[in-house]
């Protein structure tokens, strides 16, 4: 025996032909009863909208239906293939870039402190004449400070390199 739900999805499947378990069911189901006709009167109501003719719907304000060859459907817009290709051309480029950026070795910064250091002799001469006090905090600047015990410094200058 058919219950209401499966007789629901099946008269909804095909209203106008219904199979003899659904006859059965529908003679003993006061509900379904009431639901089958509900919905055949949509349906007979749904039928006579789909046949007004074009004369009857240019008088009163709605729509009229689309030119032949055209549908009520929005289609969705297509993308011209030359914008996918300069889309796919610049992505191509960014990569290449990229990977080209990545690949460019680079000096270290204790290589470009050695050869900064190798342009400056007179930094490597020992001397036992200590820098005075004022310029040796003019170099370390407001927050640095040399340890009492530190030694003699011989040699202090403020040096930019890799400045930006």
């Amino acid at each position: 025996m058919m219950d209401c739900a499966e007789y629901r999805r099946s008269i909804l499947a095909d209203p106008r032909h219904p199979g003899t378990d659904m006859l059965a069911h529908v003679a003993t189901c006061a509900d379904c009863s009431g639901y089958t006709e509900r919905l055949l009167r949509f349906e007979s109501r749904l039928d006579r909208a789909l046949r007004v003719s074009v004369e009857e719907v240019q008088g009163t304000g709605v729509a009229a239906p689309p030119r032949p060859g055209r549908s009520w459907t929005a289609r969705p817009r297509r993308v011209p293939r030359r914008w996918l290709a300069i889309a796919a051309s610049v992505l191509v480029a960014a990569v290449v870039a990229g990977s080209l950026w990545l690949a460019v070795p680079r000096s270290s910064l204790a290589a470009d402190v050695a050869s900064h250091v190798a342009q400056e002799p007179q930094a490597w001469a020992h001397a036992d004449v200590p820098v005075p006090e004022l310029k040796l905090n003019q170099v370390l600047g407001e927050h640095m400070r040399l340890k009492a015990n530190a030694g003699v410094v011989s040699y202090a200058n403020t040096c930019l390199f890799r400045a930006i």
